[in-house]
This record gives C-alpha cells, sequence and structure tokens, in this order.
C-alpha cells in the first residue's frame, strides 16, 4: 500500500507541505486550540486537524471538511469510522471510558499513522518503502 497516496492524495504531494501547515494552524485557531469532541484546549502543536471526509475517499482540504481534535479523539474518531462534524462531536461522553486501549488502537492504525504523527523514521524513503521486502 502507497501511505502517500492514503495522506497526501494524488494532487497533494510533501512539497505542499508549506501550505498544509498555513492550513492546518488556521483551522486550529479557527476551533480556539480546543478539540472539537472532548473540549480539551492545547497548543497548537499538540492538536491535529481531521478530514471529516477523507482524502482516500475524495475529501478536501476546505475549511467545512476539516476539524480539531486532540490526538487521543483523532484516533477515537478514526477507529470507529465517524463520517460527519455531529457525530464526532457528540460522540464524547465524558463518563464512558473508551473502550479499545491504546495497544489495540495502535495495532489497528495503518502504517503511515505513526510516522505521521510521531513515533518511528519516515517507512518511505527514496520512493520506496521501507516495510518492503
Amino acid at each position: 500500500m502507497d501511505w502517500q497516496s492514503n495522506v497526501y492524495g494524488k494532487k497533494e504531494l510533501p512539497d505542499d507541505k508549506k501550505s498544509w501547515d498555513k492550513l492546518r494552524k488556521l483551522i486550529i485557531k479557527r476551533d480556539h486550540q480546543t478539540c472539537l469532541r472532548c473540549d480539551k484546549r492545547g497548543r497548537i502543536r499538540d492538536l491535529t486537524v481531521h478530514h471529516v471526509i477523507p482524502r482516500s475517499e475524495g475529501g478536501l482540504d476546505v475549511l467545512s471538511n476539516l476539524i480539531t481534535l486532540c490526538a487521543k479523539c483523532h484516533d477515537y474518531v478514526e477507529l470507529n469510522d465517524l463520517r460527519n462534524r455531529a457525530s464526532i462531536i457528540g460522540s464524547y461522553d465524558s463518563t464512558i471510558i473508551e473502550t479499545k486501549t491504546i495497544n489495540q488502537a495502535e495495532e489497528e492504525r495503518p502504517d503511515w499513522h505513526t510516522w505521521v504523527y510521531g513515533g518511528c523514521k519516515n517507512p518511505f524513503i527514496n520512493g520506496r518503502s521501507t516495510n518492503a521486502p
């Protein structure tokens, strides 16, 4: 699987990282540096921006398709396949402990996830996956 096409789509390549960083900061500031699922405030660098409709399904980098989430909520939304703002925002219940453990969540993440969000080396170097045989 080509993780870059899943993350960046066919039209947006890593060269567009500066424009994504600007858009990401704009979204986080629009959302008052707050996770819209759990209301946790954070620093810009500690928050993520989630595509409500994934890029792999034609989701665009437009304001209406982007939402600020903390890393924990981002994982929850991805793992539970929430696909609209209302279900994302309404899915948080502070009285319920999330059902999936961190280890289970890590096992279910796609290969590119850890590299994008930190924790390992770039899995795609010089046009070849480092995970390839």
